[in-house]
């Protein structure tokens, strides 16, 4: 009965360390190898290579943006507009090509862990092994009684040897099972920084993507810009005063009618609207290209402070309501400045500025994350306005019909 047992015992052990092998190694995914034949060396050595090509872009980029900020203090002409335009594209470029070396060193950073996941998962195979032979022979050793083994040794020392033997293998087995649990707690750490480089070698797609979507933005500005000017700094003029009256009209609109609209919301009782405005971002949140009242912002000596945040987007993207809410305004300027306005309660309302499209009529209510219309920007397209720069949404959030900070009420 107490062989038995122990047969039982053993079985148990050694059914566990193979589910607990089996366990490990499922569901582990590979990245098809992008060097085949590299060792861990290897590849350390090119995201080495890789890290220092980052390094010199970044240092050009760094003057190409003193050369626009150095432009940026002089009075807005033609030729500053052009400079700065000419160095930004410069920079973008060296941006995109920068995201591009990005995503090799991430490749390469993937390709270098699931090596390493490789050999982890090779070191539990040895280890499995060896410990199926440790836990064989004691299976085997405890088929004998004492009394047996003591029968079949010569001497009373050589049955005492081979007791210690025993216990040594017993010994050597605990070790075994304790190296690899810490292998195997090393290989779940290693997946989850393979799936974490992943997830970032995704990102920098996607950023690669919007990058060039905007540098295609800015050359079809400056294209734009040098085609209605023909180099006059006389038309060149002519059009910031157009941008000027464009977005005096806008904000007056914008005040007047959400004046008036609160005043008739205010006597109609099936309108409260929320009590407390909880707003989500209109866009998926990519990167914000211009702060409120952001000093960097062009044309702020001509049409004032930046009244919003600039949310990069590529044309087209959807608009959600960030909050329910009734539409105050919504202005088709054809290929001028379009944009909603929705008033939530009696206080907060937001505006989203050089829509491509819109999707509600005014005097009407929607629900949060109900989409509104589609963002634009794009230079010569129906709803971008006087020298927009690219695709984007210009949002803003109103406190009692004030622009106030959009990051102040966002998630």
């Amino acid at each position: 009965m107490q062989n038995l047992n122990k047969n039982k015992k053993y079985f148990l052990i050694l059914t566990l360390i193979f589910c607990l092998t089996a366990f490990c190694s499922r569901d582990l995914l590979f990245v098809q190898a992008a060097y085949e034949g590299y060792t861990v060396d290897d590849l350390n050595q090119e995201i080495a290579e890789r890290q220092k090509e980052i390094q010199a872009i970044e240092k050009q980029r760094e003057e190409y943006q003193k050369k626009v900020k150095a432009e940026q203090q002089k009075a807005l002409s033609l030729r500053s507009q052009i400079s700065i335009l000419e160095n930004q594209i410069s920079d973008r470029q060296l941006k995109i090509q920068q995201l591009r070396i990005e995503i090799e060193e991430a490749n390469l950073q993937i390709q270098n862990i699931t090596l390493q996941i490789e050999k982890k998962e090779q070191e539990i195979t040895d280890h499995q092994q060896k410990i199926a032979e440790l836990i064989r022979f004691i299976y085997q050793k405890s088929q004998k009684n004492p009394l047996e083994i003591l029968l079949l040794n010569q001497s009373l020392a050589d049955f005492f040897n081979q007791l210690k033997y025993t216990e040594d293998i017993q010994r050597e087995l605990q070790k075994t099972l304790s190296k690899m649990k810490i292998i195997q707690q090393g290989l779940q750490v290693q997946k989850s920084e393979l799936e974490n480089k992943k997830q970032e070698l995704s990102k920098l797609k996607e950023e690669n993507e919007d990058e060039k979507s905007a540098l295609n933005g800015q050359q079809n500005y400056q294209q734009v810009l040098l085609t209605e000017t023909q180099s006059s700094e006389k038309k060149f003029q002519s059009m910031l005063a157009e941008l000027q009256r464009e977005r005096q009209a806008a904000e007056s609109n914008i005040a007047n009618i959400e004046s008036a609209i609160r005043d008739k919301l205010s006597r109609q009782e099936s309108w409260q609207g929320d009590k407390d405005v909880f707003l989500d971002w209109p866009i998926p949140l990519k990167k914000i290209t211009c702060y409120f009242h952001d000093t960097d912002y062009p044309f702020r000596k001509w049409i004032g402070e930046h009244s919003g945040v600039d949310l990069r987007a590529s044309q087209g993207t959807a608009i959600h309501a960030p909050a329910s809410g009734y539409i105050a305004r919504a202005k088709d300027a054809g290929m001028g400045y379009s944009y909603i306005m929705v008033v939530h309660n009696d206080q907060i309302s937001t505006v989203y500025g050089h829509v491509s499209k819109i999707f509600v009529t005014e005097d009407t209510y929607v629900t949060k994350g109900q989409i509104i219309g589609l963002t634009g920007g794009m230079p010569g397209t129906p709803g971008a306005g006087s020298m927009s720069t690219g695709p984007h949404l210009h949002f803003e959030v109103r406190l009692n019909g004030i622009p106030v900070n959009p990051l102040d009420y966002l998630p």
